[in-house]
């Protein structure tokens, strides 16, 4: 889907310098971001032509610092929050940024997680 490529191309130039990834393992390096998409193309075919289509991205920052966590969710928040025009070659109607949630996971090696939910109205 072309909306999830303009996504991640938007993701990788603005929120570095990480790396972006459809998923993560244990060896990935930090920090990341790994990102997954809900909604779409059949949420839009269940609502019928009233509305514009509504694609959920959910976004986990995973560092080694809490700063550096910070850092990268304030340049997600940045960049999507609001966003609205072209992003890539997808026609975005709106962007928002509908949910945050900050974790802190400490097995061995500290890990910081902040989890930011991206609503995109194309």
């Amino acid at each position: 889907m072309q909306l999830t490529k303009d996504f991640v191309s938007l993701l990788q130039t603005t929120v570095t310098p990480t790396k972006v990834y459809p998923s993560a393992s244990k060896s990935t390096a930090l920090p990341a971001v790994v990102y997954s998409q809900r909604n779409g193309v059949r949420q839009m075919f269940y609502n019928g032509s009233y509305g514009l289509r509504e694609t959920d991205f959910t976004v986990d920052i995973y560092a080694k610092t809490y700063g550096e966590a910070v850092v990268l969710k304030d340049a997600l928040i940045t960049t999507f929050h609001g966003l609205t025009g072209l992003m890539g070659t997808s026609m975005v109607g709106r962007s928002s940024i509908s949910n945050t949630l900050e974790s802190f996971e400490d097995n061995g090696e500290k890990i910081y997680r902040i989890i930011v939910e991206i609503k995109i109205l194309d």
